[in-house]
């Protein structure tokens, strides 16, 4: 992922050679615009003011999305995707690209189902991915009144009928649901059980159920962009 500090088109070619190890690894397989937001040039990843505040960079999102088209035509990434854009912004790199992004990655799971936007985003021919696919239930800014679809009633009685884990439930809703996935872990057996997602499916009713447990709950809010022009999240979808 290409992340906030360098964007422009020069800026975000450079940063994807620099981190390749190269020459044991050439390419990527996909290399991703990870916000719409551009922060000042340079080695700090969150830049500040002395008022405590993020320092914005004004670079134009087509600018730097040029940038990840030239590591396709350099042999740098195989093929280039966005995350974290709105309808809006989607729109606007589709009509304007000369290599179509292959993906977009956005916060997707029961609590904050995204609906919208991931029907926007399929009928324009992008295979969506999630992050926070499971909710997140280790970040370290959790509350206790936080929704949790990992707990809730609905999902772990799926999982008990099903002899699964309700993260396995989860996953499979994301699958039928026509999205890939991004889960973390360190426990082998977890990882082990995470695919094995394949050999069961929900009903339509199930699907449902879980489906409606979405509070449309955003866990990554990015605040410290949110007065940037291009912050994603101002509109609905």
């Amino acid at each position: 992922k290409i992340w906030d500090t360098p964007h422009g088109r020069v800026r975000d070619k450079l940063n994807l050679e620099k981190s390749l190890p190269r020459p044991k690894i050439p390419s990527v397989d996909l290399c991703l615009f990870h916000w719409p937001t551009a922060f000042k040039d340079g080695d700090e990843s969150f830049p500040k003011g002395d008022d405590g505040k993020i320092i914005f960079a004004n670079h134009d999102i087509m600018d730097t999305y040029r940038g990840l088209e030239d590591c396709v035509t350099a042999g740098l990434a195989r093929n280039i995707g966005i995350s974290n854009f709105n309808s809006k912004q989607i729109q606007r790199i589709l009509d304007e690209a000369t290599i179509k992004p292959c993906n977009i990655q956005i916060e997707v799971n029961p609590c904050f189902t995204n609906e919208k936007l991931v029907k926007f985003a399929q009928s324009k021919g992008l295979v969506v991915s999630s992050y926070a696919s499971l909710g997140s239930p280790g970040r370290p800014w959790q509350k206790n009144t936080d929704p949790c679809a990992l707990t809730d009633p609905v999902v772990t009685g799926i999982a008990e009928a099903k002899g699964t884990t309700p993260a396995q439930v989860i996953l499979r809703w994301h699958v039928q649901r026509g999205l890939g996935f991004c889960v973390k872990s360190v426990n082998p057996d977890r990882i082990r059980q995470n695919l094995k997602v394949f050999d069961f499916e929900l009903s339509d009713s199930e699907m449902a159920q879980i489906s409606g447990l979405n509070k449309n709950f955003r866990l990554y809010v990015e605040d410290v962009a949110l007065e940037h022009p291009e912050y994603p999240f101002h509109i609905e979808f």
